[in-house]
């Protein structure tokens, strides 16, 4: 709905936001709405692998250096490769996604020439493509945001890469603050809040496998409220997060290893958009005329 994507703007207008990436549910809206949208924000829409289906050229802008506390940092964005077969074979999108490791190499180098000294990637994608990412591109410091939907608690470390994912919906706020010392010039990031982290990710998911485990003995005896009929979904839920417990406990054991002499170090937090934060007045008030506008959105929302 483009009155609700208006509110969006403003209120990332009143945010200060410095970038945005463009995502598959942006794209639905249509790239004229998207292009009058970039219009109304103060700030970019950023895609590097979004191109014109017809010139091949980059919809919105690619990359963009901004300046904080005296350091040159390099922001990109990319859209996952899930969206990409559907998108390639709708001409009427009037836009094709290319894949994002075909484009990444290219922008890492522009904005290194342009003299980024930190590059963010702005990753509207799943967790194993960021983690692929990362790996062959070990230049990006940080990937935020993905697909995943996991409620990561703490970022997941490829090399020196940290790669975030505060949920879905704006219910989380990811806020990764790196520390650089002047006088290291490669500087290798510290993490003493990661051990506790992973701690608490290790006991979350221990918690979530036991439910997994009976709310899946329950379908298959035919019990609790409403019979399950396919359990495939449960299954492979409970798959996926034993995978995660692996890695999680593995990752611990780094942690515990990990020395401590770093100068730079990286901080990770992770408030409740609802609970830690108050609302913004000129926003609410935007956000109840919509409502009393359209009350459908007012329904769907309680």
């Amino acid at each position: 709905m483009e009155a609700r994507a208006d509110v969006y703007v403003d209120a990332y207008n009143m945010m200060g936001h410095t970038a945005m990436a463009i995502g598959d549910r942006d794209l639905s809206l249509g790239l004229e709405t998207l292009k009058r949208l970039e219009k109304r924000a103060k700030f970019p829409f950023l895609s590097a692998n979004v191109v014109d289906a017809e010139t091949k050229n980059p919809v919105f802008s690619e990359s963009l250096i901004v300046e904080v506390d005296g350091r040159k940092v390099g922001l990109f964005g990319l859209l996952s490769n899930a969206y990409r077969t559907k998108a390639n074979q709708e001409s009427k999108f009037g836009f094709n996604v290319l894949s994002p490791p075909h484009v990444t190499g290219k922008v890492v180098a522009e904005v290194k020439e342009k003299g980024a000294e930190i590059i963010v990637l702005l990753g509207h994608l799943t967790l194993e493509e960021c983690a692929e990412l990362a790996e062959e591109f070990p230049e990006i410091d940080a990937i935020l945001g993905s697909q995943s939907q996991k409620m990561k608690r703490y970022p997941d470390t490829v090399g020196n890469t940290y790669i975030t994912d505060p949920y879905m919906k704006g219910k989380y706020l990811g806020i990764l603050t790196l520390f650089i010392h002047p006088e290291e010039a490669d500087y290798v990031f510290g993490d003493p809040g990661r051990k506790a982290a992973l701690e608490s990710q290790v006991k979350e998911l221990e918690v979530r496998i036991d439910s997994r485990k009976r709310a899946l003995a329950s379908a298959k005896a035919g019990e609790g409220i409403g019979k399950v009929r396919d359990t495939s979904w449960l299954e492979k839920n409970l798959a996926d997060t034993e995978k995660e417990l692996t890695k999680a406990k593995e990752d611990l054991e780094k942690a515990g290893a990990e020395s401590s002499s770093y100068k730079s170090f990286i901080t990770f937090d992770y408030p409740p958009m609802g609970k830690k934060l108050e609302d913004d007045g000129r926003i609410l008030k935007r956000v109840e005329n919509l409502k009393k506008k359209y009350p459908g959105l007012a329904k769907a929302s309680k």
